[in-house]
């Protein structure tokens, strides 16, 4: 399998972790979006929305990192990283969710300003820190009651969350994890992953990834 993406993508992340967590490596090549290669025609006719990363399997080619990390745990061998019960997966899906429409709309918008030098205005940033914080939340009281987002067993849902909450970290706002307990505990157990650490270790930005 391919991936193209980028050492500095919280999607790319999520997606080389998946493969490390499976005990695999992909072919990785880097589409440079600092420079706009995402947006060029030939990146465009392997993500339509100019976006990363991208999955080559064969010919079968796969946008949307959710969408991969999926397909990657079902077809490589190694660790499943997707419950087998149907309430177990479904548990799964409901963080997976949570992460995708409750906590990265507003985060991005509350890490834009050192991250990507936007600065949507003082009001905007307090909305997106109350959503922020309202996320997080919920995510503190289910992790009090277990020790990964779907019980005992570290999933996909655990590996969606990691790049959000590096940003965080990265971006000066880790005191909001910090401040919670049971999700400083996750954030502890999750980064220190062999794969994590690994991933952070390509990104260039290791040395803030537990600041």
């Amino acid at each position: 399998m391919k991936v193209y993406g980028h050492p500095a993508s919280g999607c790319t992340w999520k997606v080389l972790a998946t493969f490390l967590e499976k005990g695999h490596a992909p072919r990785f090549e880097v589409v440079d979006i600092t420079r706009g290669e995402h947006h060029t025609p030939e990146h465009r006719m392997r993500h339509p929305f100019g976006q990363v990363p991208v999955l080559e399997d064969g010919r079968f080619r796969l946008f949307e990192s959710r969408a991969i990390i999926r397909y990657v745990d079902a077809e490589l061998s190694g660790p499943v990283l997707t419950p087998t019960g149907s309430q177990a997966r479904a548990r799964m899906e409901q963080w997976i969710s949570v992460e995708c429409c409750n906590l990265v709309p507003p985060l991005m918008e509350l890490v834009a300003p050192l991250l990507w030098g936007r600065d949507p205005g003082a009001e905007a940033l307090r909305r997106a820190r109350s959503r922020v914080e309202a996320a997080l939340d919920v995510a503190e009281g289910a992790l009090a009651q277990t020790r990964w987002f779907v019980g005992d067993a570290f999933t996909l849902a655990d590996l969606s969350w990691l790049p959000y909450v590096q940003y965080l970290f990265i971006a000066g706002h880790g005191a909001l994890v910090t401040a919670r307990p049971a999700l400083a505990a996750w954030w502890e157990r999750a980064s220190t992953r062999p794969s994590w650490q690994q991933v952070m270790a390509g990104s260039g930005r290791a040395p803030e990834a537990r600041s």
